[in-house]
């Protein structure tokens, strides 16, 4: 697992010498990114999946957005809640005859428990960008993120802190940019809580696909001062697109590396959903 986080870390920093070409393009066109006052964009995330019969299964994720974007400053909000939990199968070795050779036989018997929850999860995610520059380009930034995993023991995990970022283009059809700045954390993991001061450093990239169908991609790396051992890797990952009136599909990948996690547990969590979001008029 350790494997796959280093690989979407590289995949991130791919992307970023991807769009570099995209960047040089826009400069030289002389990009106008002015853009006029826009609403908040509300939405609403719905998905999951439940399955009966030899297999018991339930998995539920909902979670909503706000997003406000004007020509001074842009405001994002995100929240989810992922829930899951299937039945538990157990083997049994029993001894039974053979009717037609009168012998012995060793059979194994499946039998089927109660459901055991394997997901029980919720993220909260605020940033506000203030523009220091009229072409909108460098912004001041205060960020936040909010964790509370069970299942990862996790009882609370939060950052906040200011910073600084740069779009290196900004237009209609696509964003990308750079941040940085320091952090705080203080979290409760495996019963311990611990604080520090840490860095963060954040890459988001936005791509229209097409006219009906748009991507988001992030990364964030905070590692801690006074231990750079002590990190935490963030990727996001999502793909919507438009299906009828205010609803479009939604598939996302979410990867969280934690480099000292809980004692026992792993230090990569993965994640993919899919499901529907609903654009709140």
């Amino acid at each position: 697992m350790k494997k796959l986080s280093i690989l979407f870390l590289t995949a991130g920093f791919a992307v970023c010498s991807a769009v570099a070409q995209t960047a040089v393009k826009d400069a030289l066109a002389g990009v106008d990114s002015s853009g006029g006052d826009r609403d908040w964009t509300p939405g609403i995330f719905i998905g999951g999946g439940i399955s009966e019969g030899n297999s018991e299964s339930i998995n539920i994720d909902a979670g909503a957005t706000m997003q406000r974007k004007r020509n001074t400053d842009e405001l994002m909000l995100a929240a989810e809640f992922n829930f899951g939990e299937a039945a538990v199968f157990t083997d049994t070795e029993v001894e039974v005859q053979n009717p037609e050779t009168g012998e012995t036989e060793t059979q194994t018997v499946r039998s089927k428990g109660d459901k055991l929850t394997n997901t029980d999860k919720i993220t909260g995610d605020a940033q506000y960008n203030y523009f220091l520059s009229d072409d909108q380009r460098l912004y001041a930034l205060v960020a936040g993120d909010y964790l509370k995993d069970d299942i990862a023991t996790v009882d609370y995990r939060v950052t906040v802190g200011p910073g600084l970022g740069y779009y290196f283009f900004k237009n209609d059809d696509a964003t990308f940019g750079l941040e940085a700045g320091p952090t705080y954390l203080f979290e409760d993991v495996g019963g311990v809580e611990d604080d520090g001061v840490g860095i963060r450093i954040g890459q988001r990239y936005e791509r229209q696909l097409s006219e009906n169908a748009k991507l988001v991609q992030s990364l964030e790396y905070l590692p801690l001062i006074d231990d750079f051992e002590d990190y935490l890797l963030d990727f996001k990952l999502g793909v919507e697109a438009a299906l009828t009136g205010n609803k479009s599909l939604k598939i996302a990948i979410t990867d969280i590396f934690d480099n000292t996690p809980a004692a026992g547990l792993e230090e990569n969590d993965l994640s993919i959903t899919a499901g529907i979001v609903f654009t709140l008029d």
